[in-house]
């Protein structure tokens, strides 16, 4: 305990036994208030091993965010694969179909025209 304030008390004339349980009693506020208690000390060595977890935690993530990446890619690499043969599908059947018109107008004009 500091003696400074227990001094200055007595100087106030404050009887020293009276001064001494004050400065306890303030202690004891401040220690209840500001102190740290046990449950929230960390040593280095735990700090380092949370800070290892958390990393580990994040390599695991990075790794299935890879992963999921990957899968949408894959997907969209379908998704392209099928509009390419949906396109040339498209466009057979609209060859076919022009051809078949040109032959149906040709064949009825001819039909027409004798």
């Amino acid at each position: 305990m500091d003696l400074k304030p227990v001094d200055a008390l007595k100087a106030a004339g404050v009887p020293e036994d009276k001064a001494r349980a004050f400065m306890d009693s303030l202690h004891r506020d401040l220690d209840r208030r500001y102190g740290m208690l046990p449950g929230h000390v960390v040593t280095r060595g735990e700090f380092a091993e949370e800070i290892g977890a958390v990393k580990v935690s994040i390599a695991q993530l990075e790794a299935k965010a890879m992963t999921a990446i990957a899968e949408v890619k894959t997907a969209l690499a379908e998704v392209r694969t099928l509009m390419a043969e949906t396109k040339a599908d498209l466009t057979r059947w609209l060859l076919g179909s022009m051809i078949a018109m040109t032959a149906v107008i040709l064949t009825a004009i001819r039909l027409t025209s004798h």
